[in-house]
């Protein structure tokens, strides 16, 4: 049987790209004819290498896949479907035999219904800047989010690397999962914190790794931003009393979570702890 994965992803993602008022269209994908597994794996890179670069690819097997298009029209939607498949199709030394729509929501021409959601561990760290070395001072901002979702990251760190942020300098990264951001050193790095925190990661969720942070650095140092799709109110309650700042619950509007970054910052600067 084969591995499925990105239903739940691409539920979450749309409804979040709907929310914030971004158009999407998606590309439903699925491959006909039976390959060997390096000859799915062949097809799919060879997709994703002719994507736009704010794309999001989601794999729902190795004969399905969906590609999230932001702020893309009808025909271009169109035209990457055919192109891609086209292009794609014929590897080396074997032809595959694609079906592709193009499906302006999930409600419409997307069957989802049977498809199984198994999440995948990926503790690599993705950094949207190169580190640099800079002098320390009061207004040198460490941004770091933390979330296991490819399309929340990649939207907030284009959002956030385009925010006015005025006086701060501010160094933004973003990293796939807790373990890894807590053994990067980045909490090392001078400068004041803070920290956007997903409350659902693999290896090691937004609590434990809040909990973990506020064993060694307190508010005036490192300041967390709950974003998560847990809403109850004793969660909420559980993430203040343990050191969180503020709580958003997904989905979110990006204007509504600057502003609240934006505050903490300046209550940072301010030295109120």
């Amino acid at each position: 049987m084969e591995k499925k994965i990105g239903l739940e992803s691409l539920k979450r993602n749309t409804d979040f790209l709907r929310i914030n008022h971004i158009d999407f269209y998606i590309l439903d994908y699925s491959i006909e004819n039976r390959l060997a597994k390096e000859e799915y794996s062949s097809v799919w890179r060879a997709v994703k290498e002719m994507l736009p670069y704010n794309s999001f690819f989601l794999e729902m097997g190795l004969s399905r896949a969906a590609v999230i298009l932001p702020e893309k029209s009808a025909e271009e939607a169109e035209r990457l479907l055919n192109a891609t498949i086209e292009t794609a199709g014929n590897g080396e030394g074997f032809t595959a035999v694609f079906e592709g729509k193009v499906c302006r929501d999930i409600t419409e021409d997307l069957e989802l219904d049977g498809i199984t959601y198994k999440k995948v561990v990926d503790p690599e760290v993705m950094s949207l800047h190169e580190e640099t070395e800079t002098a320390y001072s009061e207004k040198n901002l460490k941004l770091s989010i933390l979330d296991d979702d490819e399309v929340i990251r990649m939207f907030l760190g284009d959002q956030l690397d385009a925010v006015d942020w005025g006086e701060w300098e501010v160094d933004l990264q973003v990293y796939r999962e807790g373990e890894s951001f807590l053994n990067s050193g980045r909490l090392q790095e001078n400068g004041k914190h803070i920290i956007i925190l997903d409350g659902i990661m693999p290896r090691m969720d937004g609590m434990e790794v809040l909990s973990e942070i506020r064993k060694k650095y307190n508010e005036s140092e490192v300041s967390i931003i709950m974003l998560t799709s847990r809403n109850r109110e004793n969660d909420i309650v559980s993430a203040l009393e343990a050191g969180a700042f503020d709580y958003v619950t997904k989905p979110f509007k990006i204007n509504e979570l600057i502003a609240r970054i934006k505050r903490v910052a300046k209550r940072m600067e301010n030295g109120d702890g």
